[in-house]
Formats: C-alpha cells, sequence, structure tokens
C-alpha cells in the first residue's frame, strides 16, 4: 500500500405508485422479479408522494433484483416522527434517529422465537452483549416490533455510530459530534456529552459517522457546516487548500450557498474522545455518507448542484474513493474545478442526477457475490438504492452501478446490516412518511448472477519508497500521494530539488507542490523552471501540469508583471489550440488571464468545432472578461452562439442565469459605437433560455420544419392517425415537462385537454413551430435587474406594493423568486415565448401528425 508516514494513512434526500394498504406490520418476504409488474418511472419528486400518508409504501411496490425479497417491517406510527438515520446496537437491536428530535430503538418481539433467546429477553435488558447465536435468531422471523424513546433533546442525528462502549451521533440541528453512554447499566444513555461543537447551516450538515481501521471515528460534512472554532490539528492531511481560481466570476455573489467556503464539504476524523480533530480531505457538496471498504478505503456520495445541469461546472452526484489531503474540486457557484484538474480527484463511479444519503458496503451481509463486496448508495430523490461494483484501478478504484431497488414514494434515508445478514433500510425526511424495511437473500446462499465476479482487495501498487520516484508515477493517485507528502514537509527541505528536478512529470508535480506552499519570491524560478520543462516535447498530461502550476502560482504568488507575463505567453500561446479539449480550456483561461491580443482570435473557431455544449458554454463563459481586441465579425458570431445556446443548449435553472450574465457583460464592456452597430444582433438575444430539460428519450434531428411543410396534409388527421403514438410523443419531444393533458404532465404552461375543442389542427401546429408569433400575456417572460446587478428572469406568478414573484424554472413550479421592487433597476418584457422552437424537429411528417392529432382529440387513446 501507499503510506503516508507523517500522515498515519494507508489507502489500497431530493428523485408508482403509493401504498394502498394501511399496513403497520408486514411479514411477507416478497421475492420479487428484475422487472416488476408495478412500473417506477423517474421522478424527481416522488418523495411528496409520502407526505401526509399513515403508512410506509407496500413492499409490493418496490422492485428489487432477482433473488432478492422486500418486505415492510413497520410503518412510523403518529409520534414517532420521520426517519433520517439508523444504526445496530451490540445487542442487535436498531437504534433510529428521528429528523426532529431524538432517537427510537426498535426490538423485535421474540415471544415466538427460541427459549434461549425468551430467556434473554426475560432479563432485564442491560448492555451485556447476547450471544451471538441469539442476536441472529432476532431478526429472522419478525411478527411485531417494540419502540421505545431512549433520547428527546438530540436535533436531527444524521449520522450514528456504536463504537468504545458508546454511541456516538452527529446531531446536524444541535450543531455537533455528541457521545451517549450507559454509565449505571440500566440500558439508558444517562450521559450526552457534547465532543466538538461544529458552527455554519444545518441544510448540508453534518451527516454519517463511519469507525476507521486506524481506530478513528470519520464524520462526513456537507459544505455548510465550518471547521471547530478552535481549528483542527496542524498535521492534518488535508491543508494548503484554496479556491485557487484563476478567472473571477462577478456574480458568484448572488448564486446558491455563495457563503461557503473552503473546505467546503469536508471529511474529518477524531479520537474515541473527540480530542483530536483532523480535516482529511475537502472539496464536497454534500456528502451524506460514508464507509470503509475491507481494504480499509473509504468511500462517499456526493451530492451533486442540480441546478447546474448542463453548465460546464456541474458535476453529477459521484461515488468518490477518499484519501488523505484529497481535494474533489466542488467550489462555489461557477469555480467547481473540473474533473481533470491535476490537483483535484476524479471520481470512482458517476451516478447522475440523484439525492444521496447513506452508503454501506455489504460485507457484513449474507448476499452472494457480487453484492456482498458492492458499495450500496441510497437516492433519496429518486427512491433508489444502487449497488456500486468497484474494482482495482492503480491506486484507486473505478467501477459501475446498477439499481438494486427502487419504488415510488421511496424517500431512503438510513442503511445498516443487520446481525441476521439482511439489509435494513429506513425512510423519512422533509416530514415525510417512514418506514423501516428489511432486504433478503432468498435463493440458496453462495449462489451469485451468472458472470459476476466479486472486487477483491489487493495492495496499492507502489512504484518504489522513494518520494520522488512516486512524484514522476504514471499513475495520478500515486502521484497525488506523493505531492500530499511532499507539501506537509518544510518548504526549505525540498524547494532547491523542484527547481531542478529533471523529468518532467517529476518536476511539474513537484512544482505545482511549491507554487501551493511556496513563498511569493519563488514565483520567478518556478515561472523560469516551467518555462525550461515545457522547451521539451510533453504528454497532455504534463501539458496540464504546467499549466496549472502556473494558474496556482499567480493565484497564490500575484499576477506577474508584463514581461514575465508575455514570457508565459510566447511559450504557450502558439500551442493553442490543440485538438484535446482539456488543453484548450485550460489554455484559454490562461490566454484570458495574462490578457493575450490573440485569444478571441484562436478560440472563436472552437465555439462551432466544441463536441459538447459544456464546452461553447465554457469558452463563451471565458470570453466575457475580454475586453478589448475584438472585431465587429467577432462579436457577431460571440453573439450568433450565445444567441443559439439560449435557444438550443437544455440544462437547469443556472443556465438562463448564466445567458443573462453573460449578455449583460458583454452589453455593459461595449462602446457606444459597437453597440450601434450590433443593435440587431442584441435585439436577437430578447428571447428567454430554454430551460426545459432534454427530454429522457434521445431522438436523432430530421428537419427543421416550417409550417409550408404541412400543406394539404392537415386535413387527413382524422384518417387513420395513430394516436397511441402521439401520445408517446408528447412526451418523448418535451411537451409534457410544461403541458398536461388529463392527469398527466406538467403545470407551468397552458393545459392541453381541451384545446382540440378551441383551435384547428392549423393553429395547433402553427403554436408549436412559430410559438412566439402569438404569446399570452399571462406567458410572457420579464428580465429584471436589481441594483445590485442581479438579473432574474421568468413569468411574474404574483405583485403586491412590495415584491413581484417570478416563476424562474418553467418545469418546477416549486421554484420561485420574490424580487423587492425598491431593489429593482430595469425590468424588460419579452415578446418571445418562453417554448422553445424546435420541438418537432426529431420527429418525421407522419410523427408530427400523429401528435397534433392526439392533441387535437383530447388525449383521446381512439
Amino acid at each position: 500500500m501507499i503510506k503516508l508516514a507523517r500522515l498515519g494513512w494507508q489507502f489500497d434526500y431530493h428523485h408508482a405508485m403509493k401504498a394502498t394498504r394501511s399496513v403497520a406490520l408486514c411479514g411477507t418476504v416478497l421475492a420479487l422479479p428484475a422487472l416488476a409488474a408495478v412500473p417506477v418511472e423517474e421522478d424527481y419528486n416522488q418523495w411528496k408522494r409520502a407526505l401526509g400518508t399513515n403508512a410506509a409504501t407496500a413492499a409490493e411496490h418496490i422492485t428489487a433484483l432477482a433473488g432478492f425479497g422486500v418486505e415492510l417491517l413497520r410503518s412510523a406510527q403518529p409520534g414517532e416522527g420521520s426517519w433520517v438515520a439508523m444504526a445496530f446496537d451490540p445487542q442487535g437491536r436498531i437504534v433510529i434517529a428521528r429528523e426532529d428530535r431524538g432517537l427510537l430503538r426498535v426490538t423485535p418481539d421474540i415471544t415466538n422465537q427460541t427459549v434461549g433467546l425468551r430467556k434473554y429477553s426475560e432479563r432485564p435488558l442491560t448492555p451485556a452483549l447476547p450471544p451471538k447465536g441469539a442476536r441472529e435468531s432476532m431478526w429472522r422471523a419478525v411478527s411485531a416490533l417494540r419502540v421505545e424513546t431512549i433520547n428527546t433533546n438530540l436535533l436531527e442525528c444524521r449520522g450514528l455510530l456504536f463504537a468504545y462502549d458508546a454511541l456516538y451521533a452527529n446531531a446536524n440541528n444541535s450543531k455537533g459530534l455528541y457521545r451517549l453512554r450507559d454509565t449505571d447499566g440500566d440500558d439508558q444513555f444517562d450521559e450526552v456529552k457534547l465532543l466538538k461543537a461544529t458552527p455554519g447551516g444545518v441544510g448540508h450538515g453534518r451527516n454519517q459517522l463511519a469507525l476507521g481501521p486506524d481506530g478513528m471515528i470519520y464524520s462526513i460534512h456537507g459544505d455548510d457546516v465550518g471547521l471547530p472554532a478552535d481549528g483542527v490539528s496542524p498535521d492534518s492531511p488535508f491543508r494548503h487548500y484554496a479556491e485557487d481560481r484563476l478567472l473571477p466570476c462577478e456574480w458568484d455573489k448572488h448564486l446558491f450557498n455563495a457563503s461557503a467556503k473552503m473546505p467546503f464539504g469536508h471529511l474529518i476524523r477524531t479520537d474515541k474522545d473527540g480530542g483530536k480533530w483532523e480535516l482529511v480531505a475537502g472539496g464536497l457538496r454534500n456528502p451524506f455518507g460514508i464507509d470503509f471498504n475491507e481494504a480499509g478505503d473509504v468511500f462517499t456520495y456526493d451530492a451533486d448542484m442540480e441546478w447546474d445541469v448542463g453548465v460546464p461546472w456541474y458535476h453529477p452526484t459521484r461515488v468518490l474513493h477518499l484519501v488523505p489531503g484529497g481535494d474533489y474540486g466542488w467550489r462555489r457557484g461557477t469555480g467547481v474545478l473540473p474533473v481533470w484538474s491535476p490537483d483535484t480527484l476524479p471520481s470512482a463511479v458517476d451516478i447522475g442526477l440523484g439525492s444521496p444519503t447513506a452508503v454501506k458496503f455489504g460485507t457484513k451481509s449474507n448476499f452472494p457475490e457480487p453484492w456482498r463486496s458492492a458499495l450500496f448508495i441510497l437516492d433519496w430523490a429518486y427512491g433508489k438504492v444502487h449497488a456500486v461494483h468497484l474494482q482495482r484501478a492503480g491506486a484507486s478504484y473505478t467501477g459501475r452501478s446498477e439499481v438494486f431497488l427502487h419504488g415510488r414514494p421511496l424517500n431512503v434515508t438510513g442503511l445498516d446490516f443487520g446481525p441476521d445478514g439482511s439489509m435494513y433500510f429506513v425512510t423519512g425526511g422533509r416530514r415525510t412518511q417512514s418506514g423501516l424495511y428489511r432486504v433478503k437473500w432468498t435463493q440458496a446462499p453462495g449462489i451469485a448472477r451468472q458472470g459476476a465476479s466479486p472486487s477483491k482487495p489487493s495492495k496499492t501498487r507502489r512504484s518504489g519508497d522513494d518520494l520522488w520516484q512516486r512524484l514522476a508515477d504514471p499513475d495520478a493517485w500515486v502521484r497525488h500521494a506523493a505531492r500530499v507528502e511532499l507539501e506537509a514537509r518544510p518548504v526549505s527541505e525540498w524547494h532547491k530539488r523542484a527547481l531542478n528536478e529533471e523529468r518532467p512529470l517529476a518536476g511539474l508535480t513537484a512544482l505545482l507542490a511549491l507554487a501551493r506552499t511556496g513563498e511569493s519570491q519563488l514565483q520567478s524560478d518556478i515561472l523560469r523552471r516551467v518555462d525550461q520543462l515545457a522547451s521539451r516535447t510533453l504528454s497532455v498530461d504534463e501539458q496540464l501540469l504546467a499549466i496549472r502550476a502556473l494558474s496556482v502560482c499567480f493565484i497564490r504568488m500575484g499576477r506577474p508583471d508584463r514581461a514575465a507575463a508575455e514570457k508565459v505567453l510566447a511559450r504557450w500561446e502558439p500551442l493553442f489550440p490543440t485538438t484535446d479539449a482539456r488543453m484548450n480550456q485550460s489554455f484559454c483561461e490562461l490566454l484570458v488571464y495574462l490578457e493575450s491580443t490573440n485569444v478571441v482570435r484562436k478560440t472563436i473557431p472552437l465555439l462551432a468545432s466544441a463536441a459538447t455544449q459544456e464546452e461553447k458554454l465554457h469558452y463563451l463563459f471565458t470570453l466575457r472578461l475580454v475586453k478589448s481586441g475584438w472585431s465587429l465579425d467577432e462579436r457577431r458570431v460571440y453573439l450568433g452562439w450565445l444567441g443559439r445556446a439560449r435557444k438550443e443548449f437544455y440544462g437547469a435553472n443556472s443556465l438562463p442565469t448564466t445567458f443573462n450574465y453573460l449578455r449583460a457583460g458583454v452589453e455593459a464592456s461595449l462602446s457606444p459605437a459597437e453597440r450601434a452597430a450590433l443593435s440587431d444582433d442584441l435585439a436577437g438575444l430578447n428571447r428567454p433560455a430554454n430551460t426545459v430539460p432534454a427530454p429522457t428519450t434521445t431522438r436523432a434531428f430530421v428537419k427543421s420544419w416550417g409550417m409550408t411543410d404541412f400543406t394539404g396534409h392537415l386535413g387527413t388527421l382524422k384518417d387513420g392517425r395513430d394516436l397511441a403514438r402521439g401520445k408517446r410523443l408528447f412526451t418523448e419531444a418535451g411537451c409534457a415537462q410544461c403541458h398536461r393533458v388529463g392527469v398527466a404532465g406538467g403545470v407551468v404552461g397552458p393545459d392541453l385537454t381541451a384545446v382540440g375543442a378551441r383551435f384547428d389542427a392549423h393553429a395547433l401546429l402553427e403554436s408549436i413551430i412559430e410559438p412566439s408569433k402569438v404569446v399570452a400575456e399571462t406567458y410572457r417572460n420579464v428580465a429584471i435587474t436589481t441594483k445590485s446587478g442581479l438579473i432574474y428572469e421568468g413569468r411574474i406568478v404574483s405583485e403586491d406594493e412590495q415584491n413581484v414573484v417570478l416563476a424562474a424554472n418553467p418545469v418546477d413550479s416549486d421554484d420561485r423568486r420574490r424580487v423587492a421592487k425598491a431593489q429593482i433597476a430595469t425590468q424588460r418584457l419579452s415578446e418571445i415565448s418562453s417554448m422553445p422552437e424546435g420541438l418537432l424537429n426529431t420527429l418525421d411528417r407522419g410523427e408530427v401528425l400523429d401528435l397534433i392529432a392526439w392533441l387535437a382529440a383530447g388525449g383521446a387513446a381512439k
């Protein structure tokens, strides 16, 4: 294994059916097939179905992998609250954390169990550990459960851990790590001690706990949590951290969680008494769960910023291998570091949209492989439990995920494996109805799915004992560990060697470390050495290292003088652009920062050749900071792409916000003469951005349809059209995101149930192909700029003497913005429909006619 001797480590709630039975107890194990009879659709708001019910979702409505059975053991009863975490105690009982306050303890009614176990249960309950066989049989045939309250004062304990004859609780709303102990042997926690208070908010808060192989207690925190008032140990593995952002973004102060600061979400470890407090890793958003695998490596499932879908700084929900000193790139607003940045670490598995809660390896289960070695992760929003199958990849891991089980609603929050080897999980959160479930393997022991194989632990490959050898290792994780170890040493011990290292990979890695830790007087030496190494033929990874070392050097040591900047430009500007998208984005940022006079000319062609909308948007975003050196033609190309992006790019809330700020920045940089010359181009941007998410079904482009393409075809709608296909296309084309027909679809746009009775087929088709031809006053968007420079865009849904309330996201009716009228600088009404053009361009003529026929029929099947 790679050992960091100085650091003491080795590492080898958001997105089909409610329960229709009032079930408090269910003892039936359902061996469900891979595809259940009850379909479970993707629904980000499925959790809302668990509000106001009197029973948790029945097991019949949960789909599990073949060979596994699900049973609902208990629905939370009135007065028992909503449940957010769970853990088995040493006696084999379940402790459950309530969302509001306090802890519950759940014990099986074992009157029908074995005599030996019954005798054990008849004795006064004590902390003494029952016999192993007794603990296992407690849960084998549950007929009833006894629930008692064992704590009433701790607020929202998201993390529970039994260790060192105590219960450790991460009490999020109590803002601290607590230890509970039974000191008098009456099986009650009479001592509740605060070990460490943690400042900050409670949204992305104090989450799961785990006991590490080093005997330390590990606590994972979201980015609302600050470090303790008395700080952390100076020997912490994660140090020398900063936001390290080369280019500023003036509107980040207006974005969500703008007050969050490094180390953002982070991993802490402490001893059993909470005395030593070490910062292990950071740069996370809201990782809820942590667990160690059999090799002693720790993993988490980190949250995304779902508003950022479609923009370059979006990271999906990700399974991360956490290592000492690891920076995983999360920053506030637009400052998220890319996954390929040499000073951040990538994910093991990308999951996508989701809302992470607890995680747990199956190593204590009686599941067969590959599930015994899998990491099980909970997605609260979409009601899923994923099984993540990891395998070694050098010093870290890669893998794949599969949906292990899912339901609707199934707002999963807590997870653990019981003494009987089964999986247990609870649902709850946001005051929703909770339930306790068990998942069993129902087939013969040891029978695994064909073709499946476990990911067996193995020792991490080493590249020699010498630190400087590891700095040159081709494995980025090995280099990272070596750089962290180097940065932990006094700079005076190694900076000369860093400045003289001849091997490019080792030298550039060491120079990045020196830029992160050295004094500003070393800047000229770093620039000189990077230039010397860059005179050789470097690989892409080495070039990325060089650019990042320069960037961090400028960020932390100050902007270079003009002569030094010109020398850096002379070295790197001729290499831009390249065929590598990562290099191009890094080059573009560096050249903009150094005020290159050629960066616009070199970057504008990349808007056409870039493979993804995120890459195109990166160039639009970066070039906004170039205030001079534009030709009018280059301005027109830029504005043309900005206009296309507003119409064609798909994403979430941050996408239209980004477009609005880009436009405002461009207009502010124009001279009066440029503004006059570009007036028509600027007018073309007076349309709302496309905030409708891409349809879940990917379809190829067919044709940019116009009304003349359907001359003579609309009169035949009553003759043999496929209405079933029209209904399906209503969803596939994205119409259902905003419009409703009958009981299905969105509620943001007009209800189309009876639209066929009010409009003929020509008017229906025209309203889709040319949505801005007639825009109802009710559905017009406005763009509001506040006196502080904040920009809002949306539809006014309410207004009084003091405020205007906007619906900012057309596919999320709950997303509202309240703007004080006293703060409004300008308010512009849009003549352009918020409905995007081109919705029919992936349909052929027959499909378009089927869709219009179905709408004209009011959603009828025939």
